[in-house]
């Protein structure tokens, strides 16, 4: 018998070790799937088409803009006049980009999220569509994590030996993460075509807020281990 629990424990510490990192790597794909991020992202590659033009010259243009038409439009977003109306170079040009961020991450996308990706439509995971995909996967997993948890615990027969194996297999699922974590911008890096290489910050910035969560994991990890030390050298 006891070698089935230690079997049945085995398996289920890979299951929940498999878990974990689709859990924390749905977590990090959540960062990148989101407006904000959008929004960051347009803003870097197209605010230094606007930073040579001085606030009294962009007040002109709008101003003599407006005269004659209604709405602006840019790439593809119109923008009602009234709506900039008496606003700065800065104001309306985040106006601007909460729009066109607003408009890409929205949009209709033909092709289901996997076979976008085989499909090489790479572009096509930055949007709603696969932001609602990957919740409804986390929302499915979550349940199944905590279940083959508490499977876990009962499988274990002392309370140092959980303390010590589920730290062991966060540690397990966590560090390899962390290592990927550093090498990941440099590979993001080499994605990111020459004339948008200002995004490569933008993408550090996510990653390194990221792995501080993972850090944060392993402390935790550390100190369950050390806990299960402790409790079975007082025995």
């Amino acid at each position: 018998m006891d070698i089935i629990r230690k079997l049945g424990k085995s398996i289920v510490g890979i299951l929940i070790s498999f878990m974990l990192i689709s859990i924390l790597s749905i977590n990090l794909s959540m960062s990148f799937l989101n407006e904000d991020f959008i929004k960051e992202s347009i803003k870097t590659v197209y605010s230094g088409e606007y930073t040579n033009i001085s606030e009294s010259d962009f007040q002109i243009m709008l101003e003599t803009y407006c005269k004659n038409f209604d709405t602006i439009d840019f790439q593809g977003v119109n923008i009602s006049c009234g709506e900039i109306s008496g606003k700065n170079t800065s104001e309306v040009m985040d106006i601007i980009f909460s729009k066109l961020s607003e408009n890409f991450f929205n949009r209709e996308i033909e092709c289901e999220i996997i076979e976008c990706f085989k499909q090489g439509r790479y572009e096509a995971l930055f949007s709603k569509k696969t932001k609602v995909f990957l919740l409804e996967v986390q929302n499915y997993l979550i349940p199944l994590f905590i279940l083959l948890a508490l499977l876990f615990l009962v499988l274990c027969k002392s309370f140092e030996e959980r303390f010590k194996s589920l730290g062991y297999i966060v540690l397990a699922s966590v560090v390899p993460m962390l290592a990927m974590n550093y090498v990941l911008p440099s590979i993001i890096s080499s994605y990111i075509p020459k004339e948008m290489m200002e995004l490569q910050s933008i993408f550090a910035m996510r990653i390194n807020e990221f792995s501080l969560n993972l850090w944060i994991l392993t402390i935790i990890a550390l100190i369950s281990i050390l806990f299960g030390v402790i409790l079975k050298s007082e025995k």
